[in-house]
């Protein structure tokens, strides 16, 4: 309900006069504070004033826990043809049909098993957040529940440390249910089996990840991602996010490009874009021209996205009459590979983008002057090294290299600005040094 509208009982009840009095107030306070400019408040006042209207949301959402369960009882959701009492609170809240399920069953437990929690949210010591943990970990079998009567080890114990963050509290409440009930792990786990999926859906913005992962599989997902973001450079901008996304494209150009998968495929797996050949000879910026596409899902990539996959990559030329006929196949050449990649990876000794130290391993070979615009597969020339991160960014940002007079990597933006200068490995003033195993012995 918002500020001005008419208060509407539930079927032909009304609320206890000073309940309804107290929920007023608390709208009516709610009203003047949203009308306020709190822009201007200064950090120390923010920061208190957050703390308080953390508190009063958490009470305010543990007095309409509490009546959920007499609405449900009562049975006057159904009167507005509400076909569930979760469908009326979801209707009546803007909200998830699945968020009001869970209401629901929270305010059930926090009301018949819960009563110390209910206390406490409602005395704002407790955030609703844990109390909804609670319900969920604690209840989940006979056992568990009845261990939370135990004065030791009970609800109270488990309260004394709600003081921790919500992810804290978890893993906590999650070692007190082992230790109360080992096979209820074994049984949540197996509910959840069916649960665990893993869907790529493409849109127009990009490809958008859903599902959730087994425990295993999410954290070895992560300490992968984590082990190829390594550690940041001072200058890195990108958000945890943003670092997360280009690490798995790291590991996935590694592992297609390694030949690792596939291995009694006719084809190996990669990723293939179509290019119509006009389009390829193009300029950037040609109107009127068929798009790139991706073979798999269709969806169409950018010009800037294209010229960077044309680096590395292979090529096969694919030609079709004027109604599709299929006349001749090309032989597919891949550039910077086998003596001109070993070659590359030792003149350059990684990503020569000014500030970037990211292994051989990890970059792919750029052409200085772009494939598609004739540059030759020449590494002493053409060829520089550039990570996963920096290689899109090159192309993104219309980024053009020089070589200086003695073989030092210079970049410039688009509008001519110095960007920085980087020397290849093999410029190092300790790349000639002798090997310390051929040394005379002091």
């Amino acid at each position: 309900m918002r500020a001005g509208e008419e208060v509407v009982p539930i079927g032909n009840s009304v609320l206890d006069g000073s309940a309804m009095a107290d929920a007023q107030v608390a709208l009516a306070a709610a009203a003047r504070l949203s009308g306020r400019d709190l822009t201007m408040l200064g950090g120390n006042a923010a920061v208190d004033l957050i703390g308080v209207l953390t508190t009063a949301v958490d009470m305010l959402s543990a007095a309409r826990l509490a009546v959920l369960p007499t609405v449900q009882d009562s049975g006057v959701w159904a009167l507005d043809g509400s076909q569930s009492a979760a469908s009326w609170l979801a209707r009546t809240d803007r909200s998830a049909r699945a968020a009001a399920g869970s209401d629901f069953k929270v305010a059930r437990a926090l009301g018949e098993h819960l009563s110390l929690t209910r206390a406490a949210i409602a005395d704002g010591l407790v955030p609703v957040a844990h109390a909804r943990a609670i319900a969920k970990t604690c209840l989940r079998t006979e056992k568990l529940a009845g261990m939370l009567s135990c004065p030791d080890r009970g609800e109270g114990f488990i309260l004394d440390h709600a003081h921790l963050g919500l992810d804290d509290f978890r893993k906590f409440l999650n070692s007190w249910a082992y230790r109360v009930d080992p096979d209820a792990a074994d049984a949540a786990y197996v509910e959840a089996k069916d649960g665990f999926t893993f869907a790529l859906a493409t849109t127009l913005g990009g490809t958008v990840p859903s599902g959730c992962l087994d425990p295993v599989v999410g954290e070895g997902l992560l300490v992968m991602l984590r082990a190829e973001i390594g550690v940041p450079s001072k200058d890195d901008k990108r958000t945890t996010a943003q670092r997360m996304h280009d690490a798995l494209g790291s590991v996935v150009n590694r592992v297609l490009g390694g030949g690792e998968l596939g291995h009694h495929a006719s084809v190996r797996p990669s990723v293939v874009v179509h290019v119509p050949y006009a389009t390829l000879e193009a300029k950037v910026g040609t109107a009127g021209l068929a798009p790139v596409v991706l073979q798999e899902s269709g969806q169409g990539i950018s010009r800037a996205l294209l010229d960077q996959m044309l680096c590395d990559c292979s090529i096969t030329r694919v030609i079709f009459g004027p109604r599709g006929e299929l006349l001749d196949v090309g032989r597919a050449q891949r550039t910077f590979t086998g003596p001109r990649r070993r070659a590359l990876d030792a003149h350059d000794g990684g990503c020569r983008f000014p500030g970037c130290h990211r292994p051989p391993s990890q970059c792919v070979g750029h052409h200085r002057s772009g494939w598609a615009n004739g540059a030759l597969t020449d590494a002493k020339d053409e060829g520089i090294l550039y990570c996963f991160f920096h290689h899109p960014y090159v192309h993104e940002q219309q980024i053009s290299v020089e070589r200086d007079a003695v073989g030092n990597w210079v970049h410039h933006d688009r509008h001519g600005n110095w960007i920085g200068t980087s020397r290849p490995r093999s410029l190092l003033p300790d790349f000639h040094a002798p090997d310390p195993w051929d040394l005379p012995a002091a």
